[in-house]
């Protein structure tokens, strides 16, 4: 006997047939820039489209939250709002600067703009662009969006930031000690060592923190290299990494830096990087450094 996939009453699990899209919006092409120029802060922004993901958003809003190169953060809330799709989102210095209640003047290079959408689905259900959190009794909060959602490939417009780019600047601009503010599984490999050289090179527009991430872990230890473009988005690393020592799960395979991503700002005085492993790659890590 054969049932038709469309008679719900022939299923057993109700999960198979009551399965909901939930509220998302997308940019139309690519993602939101990493970094915004901000030498000349007339023209400083970008602007995109915005679509309905599963044809079903009643509205769509955004909040951000700036944290100013000096550490202060301020947060504003529907920054933007439309209830027709696709929409143009125009973010620029000056209308940031005025949602701050701030002149553009203000603003500096290093100042960061982190974006959380609020999309309310056409049944009234609120999706936010926040990872689902936890209740009291481990249930999970509704009206998250899922972390594989935020990946570039679904040109995610929930939950996205920017970084006022420092001006032209050269690798010799990081020569000299940096003092290391985070460091993931640090405590785990027992790193105590919280200062770190960079050097100039070895190849042009890099960079070299000497001893990298761990560099009193224990084993063999080698530099991490940088290399990053004009912007200060850091591109690549090199294909080294470390080794475990003995008191360190001795025996485990020696592990390769990988980046997940990183920007530079000099004119600011931050290296901030998110690492991870090779072949232990579910392990995301912050790396940042400060003078």
């Amino acid at each position: 006997m054969f049932y038709s996939c469309t008679d719900e009453s022939k299923f057993a699990n109700p999960a198979t047939y009551a399965l909901e899209r939930g509220g998302f919006a997308q940019f139309q092409e690519g993602v939101a820039p990493n970094v915004v120029s901000f030498v000349d802060p007339s023209t400083a922004g970008f602007t995109r489209t915005i679509e309905d993901a599963n044809n079903n958003l009643e509205s769509y809003s955004l909040d951000f939250t700036a944290t100013f190169a000096n550490g202060t953060t301020q947060t504003v809330e529907d920054y933007f709002s439309t209830d027709t799709f696709p929409a143009t989102l125009n973010v620029t210095a000056e209308n940031i600067a005025a949602a701050l209640g701030k002149e553009i003047s203000e603003l500096d290079f290093g100042d960061n703009f982190q974006f959380i959408a609020k999309a309310v689905r056409n049944d009234g259900t609120i999706f936010s662009g926040s990872a689902p959190g936890l209740n009291d009794d481990g249930s999970v909060t509704t009206g998250g969006t899922e972390a594989n959602l935020l990946l570039p490939v679904y040109r995610n417009a929930m939950n996205f930031d920017f970084t006022f780019a420092c001006p032209a600047f050269t690798p010799e601009d990081f020569v000299g000690t940096w003092n290391v503010d985070a460091l993931g599984f640090a405590t785990f490999f027992g790193e105590t060592q919280t200062t770190r050289e960079i050097i100039a090179g070895p190849g042009e527009n890099q960079i070299t923190i000497v001893g990298g991430e761990y560099p009193t872990a224990g084993g063999a230890v080698d530099d991490l290299i940088l290399t990053f473009d004009a912007s200060g988005i850091v591109t690549a690393v090199n294909e080294d990494g470390f080794a475990f020592g003995p008191g360190n799960n001795a025996g485990l395979t020696p592990n390769t830096y990988l980046l997940e991503n990183g920007l530079l700002l000099p004119c600011v005085n931050k290296i901030n990087l998110t690492m991870n492993f090779s072949p232990f790659s579910a392990n995301p890590h912050p790396f940042e450094l400060s003078r």
